[in-house]
């Protein structure tokens, strides 16, 4: 059996080989709480003269969610040839888009964490592939950093009302269900 060398890996290997590995280790769940190649954007369309197209649209490599309906992270990774932080721009860029508070960028050899509300004022860190954070964890960091009482936590993570159509809430009406609430009326919500 031949063993190839890390660097001739492609970013979709890093994607497939190293990463779900660490989050599966950390506890997160594949199926319900990631989501790999997430579309953030539809792309902008393009008109020259009579013609239309679109350009390609934004992805990121992954989101991760608390529950379904509240990402909490989003992860970009990079081949091996490329250092953790190659990533990190765009990732903040996506962070940014969902309003998630933790960046993560990877090229197979760990992460480096980006936490816009670290408590401790450390924003980078790097962490190896076996210190990737729980669900948990984060959560616990996000809500506390939000100051949640228990009822306020446990409103905000309920479940939505499912009519059995599988629809869900759009984003803004997510935002605005949270927003408008009397309890979060001075708060600003990464979901």
């Amino acid at each position: 059996m031949t063993i190839f060398p890390k660097k001739q890996f492609s970013e979709r290997d890093i994607c497939t080989k190293y990463i779900p590995p660490a989050l599966e280790r950390a506890g997160w769940d594949i199926v319900t709480q990631i989501r790999e190649e997430f579309a953030l954007t539809n792309g902008r369309v393009l008109v020259r003269g009579q013609l239309h197209t679109r350009a390609k649209n934004k992805r990121a490599d992954y989101v991760l969610f608390y529950k379904p309906n509240i990402p909490i992270a989003v992860i970009e990774a990079k081949d091996n040839n490329h250092s953790l932080g190659d990533e990190m721009q765009q990732g903040l860029g996506y962070g940014e888009m969902l309003e998630v508070p933790f960046i993560f960028s990877s090229n197979g050899d760990g992460f480096l964490l980006h936490n816009k509300i670290a408590l401790d004022g450390i924003i980078e860190r790097e962490i190896s592939l076996e210190e990737f954070p729980s669900p948990d964890l984060l959560w616990l960091w996000w809500s506390a950093h939000r100051g949640l009482t228990e009822n306020q936590e446990s409103l905000v993570i309920q479940d939505y009302y499912s009519d059995g159509s599988n629809k869900t809430p759009r984003f803004y009406q997510k935002m605005s269900a949270l927003s408008n609430h009397p309890l979060f009326a001075n708060f600003r919500f990464y979901i």
